[in-house]
């Protein structure tokens, strides 16, 4: 019964987050031209070559940033919970374990997501790393490898 009642506990966490962070926020750097493709150079018509281009960085652009908030700004937290939670479930050893396990479960997602985001980037957008939106970008990433390096040589 205590289970339950830690995971609806998690699951109203989880809700408020969502309802009270905006998940689809769109990037500050579009306003600068990526590879001179800027919201406005978008809507004027242009060769179809080019207009294929820019639908297909916008896509990625959409994508990276999809995958990044799903990694960073929801399955990062949710494992964060859940290690944080064999904290007030130290009397039960199944209750720790359980936790324990979706902390790994949803930190090894994180990791992914953000990787095939990073990779994304590197491949289809340009990354001269000259805007702040950039830069922070790979500080996070190294931190969050940094970190899950750590993580993993200590044994959890």
């Amino acid at each position: 019964m205590r289970i339950s009642k830690s995971l609806r506990t998690v699951l109203i966490s989880i809700l408020f987050y969502l309802t009270s962070a905006p998940p689809f926020v769109i990037c500050s750097s579009l306003e600068v031209t990526i590879d001179n493709h800027s919201p406005s150079n978008l809507n004027n018509k242009g060769s179809q070559e080019q207009d294929k281009l820019s639908h297909q960085m916008i896509n990625s652009i959409k994508l990276h940033g999809i995958l990044l908030w799903v990694s960073m700004g929801f399955l990062m937290p949710l494992g964060i919970i859940f290690i944080r939670m064999t904290n007030k479930a130290h009397a039960n050893g199944i209750k720790v374990k359980v936790f324990f396990y979706l902390h790994v479960i949803f930190q090894i997602l994180a990791v992914v997501l953000a990787t095939i985001g990073a990779i994304l980037s590197l491949r289809t957008l340009e990354n001269s790393f000259d805007n702040n939106h950039q830069r922070l970008g790979l500080a996070l990433y190294a931190a969050m490898w940094l970190q899950f390096l750590t993580e993993g040589a200590k044994g959890g």
